[in-house]
């Protein structure tokens, strides 16, 4: 027999749960209409020569990092479940370099086609500016943002169909190849395959460490030593 008492835990748990979903809907939609229009916004910006590729970036990045601190403060469950945690460390490191180095060797031969075709900005100069600098950086909070706030929200989100997490990381992997549009759809198709195999890896450890190592080989190895970013 159910008691009253056990009656009123029952509804207080269903609210919570009810009021955890809707906070955590509300802050992704906002994550992702924020994201799009500064996305948006930059660009056009770009293409009318008002800022530059570094500022581009600059941009969307702060929108990230804000958006992390503020998913800190603002959603549901510890920071844990987002990703923000050192769990298996060595084995994230060691999936981390695993999976970077082959990342990082086809970066290089597409940068190195980029080079062909005659975009000299990609040239290696042996230039490291700022961003560069901070790029390691960067890549936690990218990670964090899209794998750790996004597709842990939509692995949520699609619990009730098959195939929750596959159907997380594709939808995630079409957002973050939103924010390479700058360098043309081609880019676009490089990010989306990114997304989608480090999707499985971060859902392997639920952790930023293997994936944004991951991301600072590629990056690098895209963008190090050259005008960009």
């Amino acid at each position: 027999m159910i008691t009253q008492k056990q009656h009123s835990k029952d509804e207080i748990s269903k609210e919570l749960l009810y009021k955890n979903r809707v906070i955590k809907s509300l802050f992704t939609t906002f994550f992702i209409v924020i994201t799009s229009l500064v996305n948006i916004v930059s660009i056009v910006a770009f293409y009318n020569g008002v800022v530059s590729t570094n500022c581009y970036f600059l941009a969307i990045d702060l929108v990230f990092l804000i958006m992390v601190v503020l998913a800190i403060f603002v959603l549901p469950y510890n920071h844990y479940y987002y990703g923000m945690n050192f769990r298996n460390l060595w084995e994230n490191i060691k999936d981390g370099i695993l999976f970077g180095i082959p990342f990082a060797i086809v970066a290089l031969l597409y940068r190195y086609h980029l080079i062909k075709k005659g975009y000299e900005i990609y040239n290696f100069t042996g230039y490291f500016g700022f961003f560069s600098l901070i790029y390691p950086f960067v890549a936690v909070v990218q990670e964090i943002s899209i794998k750790g706030i996004l597709q842990s929200y939509f692995v949520k989100a699609f619990e009730t169909i098959d195939q929750k997490k596959t159907s997380a990381i594709i939808v995630t992997s079409i957002v973050f190849s939103e924010f390479h549009a700058i360098y043309g759809y081609q880019a676009m198709i490089a990010t989306f395959l990114y997304g989608i195999i480090t999707g499985y890896i971060y859902e392997k450890h639920r952790s930023f460490v293997a994936v944004s190592i991951i991301h600072t080989l590629a990056g690098f190895a895209l963008f190090g030593g050259s005008r960009l970013p």
